[in-house]
């Protein structure tokens, strides 16, 4: 079921803040991914360029150990002190050196690769050098100096390998500098990152020197269980749930072992000032939220208020108050939108009041016809059942009574028609002075027009016969193929329907006087109405009439079967010739039936006794007057 706004305020309200919010967060998530993006690409530049510095450093101090230990080589007092071959004299020597050159580590190894002097262990002394692939790789070089990281006691060095010329090569000299804290927080300086060594090769990877804290050194260890390094492409390691940048730099170190100089960078002190940003930018959003809604409530008070009493307004004209107005000095859409309204339901107005005058000059649905779009010129064949009334005696009535006391009771008696009529769905076609033609089956189109319009004619004289009633009625009925549709100029149309059906309808309403009684109907409509019961009168040929129409009384109330079956009886003889048998029929029944048409019967009975019709007499009745 699709979900509808009840009311425009909501639906504005929710439209816009709802497209605020998709813009912000669209902005939102746009800008936190530029910026990551952003910091990830400076970061990566910054330690790009860190491990360039971190390598440059490591090459300028193997250069400067390079240049001092060349000099010492070829140092005299340096060549004579070896020529002695006293260990204590050459740590003293060692030792001097190496405060002056700011090392940590000196040594002499001999040919046969034996220390000879160690300034970090004295006991050393004697024992085999284990480094010997810095040794080959020094016998390998052109000029016999080698460099690289060794592992010596436990600790990291950075170490030069140089011979001693005396003047042929006697000995080997080292110089090493320690990998320590002091070295890395030096680096730390210029490359502005934290630095640590790790060999890789250990479980856990070991963290030999680091500038971070000792607790987050823990948790690097923890991290490198699960990380191989790429060299020169950094990656992402998690410290204590912080992420940190690392770009992984391979150490010269001695027989390959995985040694690495890690740069890394925490991201989250990088993107401390993008997470301050999007603070600003959360809080403007709640800001842009409040001020939106506000705004749009305002603009929506300004649109739904005037929408809600032009629905009102709307409302009011559906239910048929039409005497609606909406003031507006607005100038906009919604002021053209008033402007509009107010002068539709002006015409409404107007219009209504043309409905409701030509309502009560014609009848409602022919009102509704004339003031339809389609109200033209032209008509259309259909089957339609008319009816005369007429009020009897009233030309005696009138000169008898004061014109206004005739008006009032002709008002009053056409009033009770009207209404009877309406109330079977009849329409009033028109008043012709006291008489009435109304229609049934047009303009609206009834299965059971007849019907109804003989039950209106029942209605009528039963309404008719109250005692403040003076005037008595007349009513014929026809049903029949008639000429329906608007009637009159191009500039006056009056709805009616005319034919030869029509005029039938009105001689039948005439003959009611001649027959004494209320209602003749002809036997067309009688066919379309055999749930009523009717009484047959006479088989007529009316004023204009060609061809002979039987015609019927439909009876009202209870009427004895027998009396029916007698009545049928006497016209069977009266249009057999049998007029004896008739007139003894007709007599009977004017005793048990007083009515004047047995009166006439009895009549024509008796002439046609003294004097027989023509050979070709069928029992039809001939009026030459309307």
């Amino acid at each position: 079921m699709k979900w509808q706004f009840r009311r425009f305020h909501s639906q504005l309200l929710l439209f816009f803040l709802g497209l605020f919010t998709l813009i912000q967060l669209l902005g939102f998530v746009v800008t936190r991914q530029l910026s990551e993006r952003d910091a990830h690409l400076r970061v990566t530049e910054s330690l790009a360029i860190a491990g360039g510095v971190l390598e440059q450093q490591l090459v300028d101090r193997n250069t400067r150990l390079l240049e001092a230990g060349r000099l010492l080589a070829g140092d005299f007092a340096f060549k004579s002190a070896w020529s002695t071959r006293d260990t204590p004299t050459l740590l003293s020597m060692l030792n001097n050196h190496r405060n002056r050159l700011g090392a940590d580590w000196m040594a002499f190894v001999d040919l046969d690769d034996v220390l000879v002097a160690d300034t970090l262990q004295l006991d050393s002394v004697g024992q085999r050098f284990t480094h010997s692939a810095l040794i080959d790789e020094a016998f390998e070089s052109e000029g016999g100096e080698a460099s690289g990281i060794l592992f010596i006691h436990d600790r990291l060095f950075q170490v030069i390998i140089l011979p001693l010329m005396s003047p042929f090569h006697e000995a080997w000299i080292l110089i090493g500098f320690e990998l320590d804290h002091r070295l890395v927080h030096q680096l730390q300086s210029f490359v502005r990152a934290d630095l640590s060594i790790v060999r890789m090769d250990t479980t856990p990877p070991a963290v030999y020197v680091s500038t971070l804290e000792s607790d987050k050194q823990v948790a690097l260890q923890d991290s490198l269980k699960t990380h191989s390094f790429d060299n020169q492409i950094p990656q992402r390691i998690s410290i204590q749930g912080d992420p940190y940048l690392s770009l992984a730099i391979q150490l010269n170190a001695e027989n390959n072992i995985p040694l690495f100089a890690l740069i890394q960078r925490d991201m989250e002190a990088i993107l401390a000032p993008y997470r301050q940003l999007q603070h600003i930018l959360a809080l403007l959003f709640v800001a842009g939220v409040i001020a939106t809604g506000l705004g749009v409530a305002i603009l929506a008070k300004g649109i739904a208020g005037p929408l809600r009493k032009l629905a009102l307004s709307t409302e009011r004209i559906a239910a048929g108050d039409y005497q609606q107005h909406i003031s507006s000095d607005r100038k906009d859409e919604l002021g053209q939108l008033t402007h509009a309204f107010n002068h539709m339901a002006k015409g409404l107005a107007e219009r209504d009041k043309v409905r409701d005058l030509l309502g009560k000059v014609v009848s409602p649905e022919i009102a509704h016809r004339l003031l339809s779009r389609d109200a033209t010129l032209g008509g259309e064949d259909r089957d339609v059942t008319i009816m005369f009334t007429d009020c009897h005696g009233f030309t005696a009535f009138s000169e008898s009574r004061a014109p206004q006391e005739v008006l009032e009771q002709l008002n009053h008696t056409l009033t009770k028609l009207t209404h009877v009529i309406e109330n079977e769905s009849g329409v009033v076609d028109k008043y012709i002075g006291d008489a009435v033609m109304a229609l049934f089956g047009a303009p609206v189109e009834q299965p059971d027009a007849a019907s109804r319009a003989v039950r209106a004619a029942m209605a009528i004289i039963t309404t008719m016969q109250g005692r403040e009633d003076v005037l008595q009625v007349g009513i014929g009925i026809n049903t029949g193929r008639v000429v329906a549709g608007n009637m009159g100029s191009t500039n006056r149309l009056n709805y009616s329907v005319i034919g030869d059906n029509v005029n039938l309808a009105s001689r039948l309403e005439s003959l009611t006087r001649y027959y004494g009684v209320s209602i003749l109907v002809s036997e067309y409509t009688r066919e379309q109405s055999l749930e009523i019961t009717y009484r047959e009168i006479d088989r007529v040929m009316v004023k204009g009439k060609r061809n002979a129409v039987s015609i019927f009384e439909p009876l009202i109330g209870e009427t004895s079967v027998a009396l029916l079956q007698q009545h049928q009886r006497a016209l069977e003889h009266y249009r057999a010739g049998e007029f004896a048998q008739a007139l003894e029929e007709f007599q009977s029944l004017a005793l048990a039936w007083s009515c004047q048409l047995y009166s006439i019967y009895c009549d024509r009975c008796q002439q046609y006794l003294e004097s027989p019709p023509e050979p070709d007499w069928q029992g039809i009745t001939r009026f030459e007057t309307k």
